[in-house]
């Protein structure tokens, strides 16, 4: 693979490669030497650059490919880098100043990744998925039910209690039409549920 690739490729080759190790869609031995050496160049760009081309897009690449955060020894620093970078960008300042507004696609993805992260990295994960809490209570309905179930799926006990925590169930289910009810009160019953230990 050519040293000169930018980072900005680096980490959408990262992230698509460690998405089609995880969906079996590819060799495992090939994918993992793929995934590997774009890590360490990535690693290598690092101390160079003021932020990562796209932390979220680092971040996915990361949490989903466990084998490269198990023996990849710049892999750890990596992640605490992309992640710092996103918590930055959610907390930081306002909207006029810097702020970072996610798109509907990138929270649930987000989400998700925040889930398969929090054992490697409780503290950060924790502080995004606080920030992240009012936008997701905030989104339309639709949205509201994909963010809350994706989230459901991989997030640890520990963490859905962060978002239950955060969220207010009234917002939650407010301004829905009472044929929407049922679809996004039964998703907020399972993270519920979760938080217990409990099936939904």
């Amino acid at each position: 693979m050519s040293s000169q690739l930018e980072a900005s490729t680096l980490a959408t080759v990262l992230a698509g490669s460690s998405s089609a190790l995880r969906n079996s869609e590819i060799a495992r031995v090939e994918a993992l030497d793929c995934i590997r050496e774009i890590a360490g160049q990535l690693m290598v760009q690092l101390d160079s650059t003021d932020s990562l081309p796209d932390p979220l897009v680092v971040l996915e690449g990361l949490v989903k490919c466990c084998a490269l955060m198990a023996d990849h020894e710049g892999a750890p620093r990596l992640l605490t880098r992309a992640l710092t970078e996103i918590n930055d960008s959610l907390t930081a300042g306002s909207e006029e100043t810097g702020r970072r507004h996610l798109r509907e696609e990138e929270m649930a993805n987000l989400l998700e990744c925040i889930g398969l992260g929090y054992d490697l990295e409780p503290e950060l994960t924790t502080k995004i998925c606080r920030a992240l809490a009012p936008a997701v209570a905030a989104s339309p309905k639709g949205h509201r039910v994909r963010c809350m179930k994706t989230f459901a799926e991989v997030a640890p006990p520990e963490l859905a209690a962060v978002m239950v925590a955060e969220l207010d169930e009234s917002k939650v289910l407010d301004i829905l039409r009472e044929s929407q009810l049922p679809s996004v009160a039964s998703v907020w019953m399972g993270l519920l549920a979760l938080t217990t230990g409990q099936d939904s």
